[in-house]
């Protein structure tokens, strides 16, 4: 009986995180949050329908449990089409480090540019050299130069000396921005 309403409990919370009332959204966040590991699964399913605002609502409570059953679904909505779902997603990987890195590098290339942008910014927190080849990728692949710009800046502060002719042939570009940030990469890269 107690899980049954526990689980009837659960989907009633869950449902409000779909609410347009932020208040209402919070308060169902607090007490999901106070229900424990009961709430894993069914945050999982819910992030995994991609829809509303309770699938990025439940990836971010997901993301504050530190229980490892989150970790592979989290890495399949990386690529999803839901930007802020992405973004959550990125953003809760991080707290694994390296060990999420190939799912991180794999979403890189065709991924929505502001998920891309949160991608490359935990990749430089990282700092992992396997990160290297698919961020060159992506800086001989991308039209932004904001992209461009973080990318090299990621590729100074992860230090892999095989980024230098590319990060070199930047520091002239027409872009002040990027100039300084090619520049300032290259110097980490000596």
């Amino acid at each position: 009986m107690l899980a049954m309403i526990d689980n009837q409990l659960i989907n009633q919370f869950i449902e409000k995180l779909d609410h347009p009332d932020w208040h209402t959204r919070q308060n169902a966040k607090s007490n999901l949050l106070g229900m424990g590991y009961v709430i894993v699964q069914p945050l999982i399913d819910t992030m995994l329908t991609e829809k509303g605002y309770k699938c990025w609502e439940a990836a971010t409570l997901l993301a504050q449990i530190d229980d490892p059953r989150w970790i592979a679904p989290m890495q399949s909505v990386l690529r999803t089409k839901h930007p802020i779902l992405g973004q959550v997603a990125v953003g809760a990987l991080e707290r694994c480090g390296s060990s999420t890195i190939d799912a991180l590098l794999a979403a890189l290339p065709d991924n929505r540019y502001m998920v891309q942008m949160q991608i490359v910014s935990v990749l430089e927190r990282i700092g992992d050299s396997r990160a290297t080849l698919p961020l060159l990728e992506l800086l001989d692949e991308t039209d932004s130069a904001e992209l461009c710009r973080l990318t090299l800046r990621t590729l100074g502060a992860i230090g892999d000396k095989r980024a230098r002719s590319a990060v070199q042939s930047y520091v002239d570009d027409v872009d002040h921005h990027i100039r300084e940030a090619a520049r300032t990469a290259l110097l980490q890269l000596s």
